[in-house]
């Protein structure tokens, strides 16, 4: 048989080459320099996306700004001084609807007092604890209950065995309604005869304690060494 020249290459005949199924075998290429890259999307193209994005993060924004006006708004603070702030926080921190608990120092006229300027009687200030709370969950009667029956409101200028007024018992109420509240609870008390020397007192600059105070027995584990719960109401 006759070979055309088109056929007829070294002596030998060629066929033609089977191209691979699309999507499949080797990679596309365009003029032998390797695989085609894709597009890349151009700013316009990429813009309606980062729009969207940052529409979320705008309403992420007011979404938290909004939760925060509502705590402020709603959340309640309430200062109570009963002996050993280690032990007043101990029981107050525990109290469902209790956001937040703090001891420090408050009533005196030393401005940021260190606890050893407190401890040597100095300052006026009483050790006690700043509680922020949701009323919603826990009111401040309840929590004014609590502070009476973990402490001894008829000991005066102590509570057990730590003498001096720094551990004086007293509110330091941040509203009227807290100092109703607190009356009618004193009250009530004296009617029970209960010795009661609670001084109430409108609220003033309270100052953090150091931060080895803070939430002392949860960090140690031990439990109060004057405080303890007695049922009185």
């Amino acid at each position: 048989m006759q070979l055309n020249g088109t056929a007829r290459k070294n002596g030998n005949c060629t066929k033609k080459k089977e191209l691979a199924p699309k999507g499949k075998g080797e990679p596309r290429t365009r003029g032998g320099r390797g695989p085609v890259a894709k597009r890349q999307r151009s700013n316009w193209e990429a813009f309606p996306a980062l729009l969207v994005q940052r529409r979320v993060e705008q309403r992420r924004v007011r979404a938290a700004n909004c939760c925060l006006f509502l705590y402020l708004c709603f959340m309640e603070k309430a200062i109570f001084a009963a002996g050993c702030f280690w032990g007043v926080q101990h029981y107050l921190a525990r109290v469902p609807g209790v956001i937040k608990s703090t001891v420090g120092y408050t009533g005196g006229h030393k401005e940021d007092p260190l606890y050893e300027e407190v401890k040597s009687r100095t300052t006026g200030h009483a050790e006690a604890v700043e509680v922020e709370f949701d009323p919603v969950l826990v009111s401040f009667e309840e929590l004014c209950k609590l502070f009476f029956e973990i402490h001894d409101p008829g000991q005066k200028n102590g509570q057990g065995p730590d003498i001096g007024p720094q551990y004086r018992s007293e509110i330091f109420y941040t509203n009227d309604r807290q100092r109703v509240v607190a009356e009618k609870l004193m009250k009530q008390l004296r009617e029970k005869e209960h010795t009661v020397h609670t001084a109430l007192t409108p609220a003033g600059r309270f100052w953090p304690a150091e931060t080895y105070h803070q939430q002392y027995y949860k960090k140690t584990g031990n439990n109060p060494y004057c405080h303890f719960r007695i049922k009185k109401f």
